[in-house]
């Protein structure tokens, strides 16, 4: 990981201190993030995580992300190859399997693709911007949630452009750098002297590696050959709502050493983010040029 260069604009990078899990950058022309940790813990990092998220994702997530699909997705006569990246428990893959889609899936969970060949999938073992088998290309790609965990994510966006077909279509969703929820970090890093930094350890963690902007996106994506389609800010959440401040993966600050207590905040700051419709993803389509 370079630790000088945007991942997203090949700009600078300035750092911004210590953070719970590593060294906090920004870049100064597009202000997307990432966060920096050692190889070693990079690795390590990934074992435990897709268990501890899977038992904690929110119910209703894969309709949003169903509906969110079929907005921009315009149905063909012919039958149209699609790959999932990081298809979790695959019931995207399951519910795309059900309309005039070849489904295949890319998975770095050796459990998950076991589960999803056992019902007879076509799913690979592997990851974008490190080891990836897959050689053929697809009409359409999905990452829900996937680029933000991506340590190499300039050879991701190359390898992802080289399994698009032409005129091919990619449905990304991550987290935008932009949101509230990071000046909230930003707001209790400063005022605390970063003795407290409980929002931004949400944000950007030993999981989250980046945080990218509208502006960081569509540089990327076009500087790898991408033509963007469609930006839209949303608000969606990946976990149950009193999951958030009760640390719900390993090594992820618990707000209080009351489960109780940190469920009741969670689930109290959800009903008013709700309430407000605060922002925390951004949605972009691209085609491959």
């Amino acid at each position: 990981m370079n630790i000088s260069q945007c991942a997203a604009c090949n700009n600078r990078l300035v750092s911004l201190g210590n953070i719970p899990d590593g060294i906090l950058f920004k870049c100064r022309y597009c202000a997307s993030k990432k966060i920096f940790i050692d190889d070693y813990n990079l690795k390590k990092n990934k074992r435990g995580y897709g268990n501890a998220y899977r038992e904690r994702i929110n119910d209703t997530k894969i309709f949003e992300l169903i509906d969110l699909f079929e907005k921009k997705f315009q149905n063909s006569d012919n039958k149209l190859e699609l790959l999932d990246v990081g298809f979790g428990s695959g019931e995207f893959l399951e519910a795309m399997s059900k309309k005039n889609l070849s489904v295949s899936g890319l998975e770095c969970d050796d459990n998950s693709v076991k589960i999803l060949l056992q019902k007879g999938f076509d799913v690979h073992l592997g990851e974008l911007g490190g080891a990836m088998t897959i050689k053929k290309k697809y009409d359409i790609i999905t990452l829900w949630d996937v680029i933000e965990h991506i340590s190499d994510i300039e050879r991701a966006i190359s390898q992802l452009y080289s399994i698009t077909k032409s005129k091919g279509k990619v449905f990304i969703l991550t987290p935008d750098a932009n949101s509230l929820f990071d000046s909230f970090a930003n707001i209790e890093k400063r005022l605390t002297f970063s003795k407290s930094q409980r929002i931004m350890n949400i944000c950007l963690n030993r999981y989250h590696l980046h945080r990218f902007t509208v502006k960081g996106l569509k540089i990327m994506f076009e500087r790898f050959g991408f033509t963007i389609e469609h930006v839209e800010l949303l608000q969606l959440f990946s976990l149950k709502v009193d999951e958030y401040t009760d640390g719900f993966a390993p090594g992820i600050l618990k707000w209080t050493n009351n489960t109780f207590l940190n469920k009741l905040i969670s689930k109290s700051a959800m009903s008013v983010i709700k309430l407000l419709n605060i922002k925390n993803k951004i949605f972009i389509t691209a085609t491959k040029d």
